[in-house]
């Protein structure tokens, strides 16, 4: 825990972004508030640069992180893996003449979801 506690404060110094204590304390989980800080600013970097519009940029601003957890691995249980969940309402913008969630926004949330 050690080495991820270290880990979370080099990247602080990278992405100099303001995380409020409350935004933390409102993911829920299990993880360490300092991993629970380090996917906060994730999302927020993946948000682009300041004044950045581009594409898929007010879909993801509405995408909250709500919990962090720490979990045995599926794959070996020694190890122990991250499991992060986010919240995106659909909304008409994001939909097919359907009324269905466009497969295109899909796969760009997909896509940005698993860096």
């Amino acid at each position: 825990m050690t080495a991820l506690r270290n880990r979370a404060e080099e990247r602080a110094k990278y992405m100099p972004i303001s995380i409020s204590e409350d935004d933390i304390a409102n993911v829920s989980g299990n993880a360490p508030s300092y991993l629970k800080e380090a996917a906060l600013r994730w999302y927020i970097v993946l948000n682009g640069r300041p004044g950045f519009r581009g594409f898929g940029f007010v879909t993801r601003q509405r995408v909250r992180v709500t919990e962090v957890s720490l979990e045995p691995s599926v794959d070996d249980p020694e190890k122990i893996s991250a499991k992060m969940v986010t919240e995106l309402e659909v909304t008409p913008d994001m939909c097919n003449v359907d009324g269905i969630l466009e497969q295109g926004c899909m796969c760009g949330l997909m896509d940005e979801a698993r860096r």
